[in-house]
């Protein structure tokens, strides 16, 4: 069985291939600009210290995008693992975040993800693709 970061690695992937695809959909304008923000995992001690002088912080979200709608300034993506869960420092920076007029979703993979971005898009006159995955 894969390991936990494995699986987080392989959902978050797909979503982001799923978004680079949406370039000639009408349905999410400028989804295809989604980015990583590579805060997490598993790193030697230089390239680690490197990092934080670079400025990450602990707590981000893994996925962003960068296209204002509604009452957003952007949206954030946290993607978890089926069994994962949010650190303290994570729980945090989403409160910040979503105070400053962030859309923000944590996902447990790649369907949840694609629900999160059909939320985000405000488009309460379509059917939702992804009803039964629904908290």
């Amino acid at each position: 069985m894969p390991k936990r970061n494995d699986i987080e690695h392989i959902e978050q992937a797909a979503f982001i291939q799923w978004c680079r695809m949406q370039t000639t959909a009408d349905r999410y304008p400028g989804i295809e600009m989604a980015f990583a923000i590579p805060n997490g995992g598993k790193r030697g001690i230089a390239v680690a210290v490197k990092m934080k002088a670079e400025g990450t912080l602990r707590g981000v979200p893994d996925l962003f995008i960068p296209v204002p709608i509604c009452n957003y300034h952007g949206a954030f993506i946290e993607m978890k693992a089926p069994g994962g869960s949010t650190s303290k420092e994570q729980n945090e920076f989403i409160a910040f975040l979503q105070d400053k007029c962030y859309f923000v979703r944590v996902c447990y993979g790649f369907v949840q993800a694609m629900k999160a971005v059909d939320d985000y898009y405000c488009d309460p006159g379509v059917t939702k693709l992804f009803e039964s995955e629904r908290e």
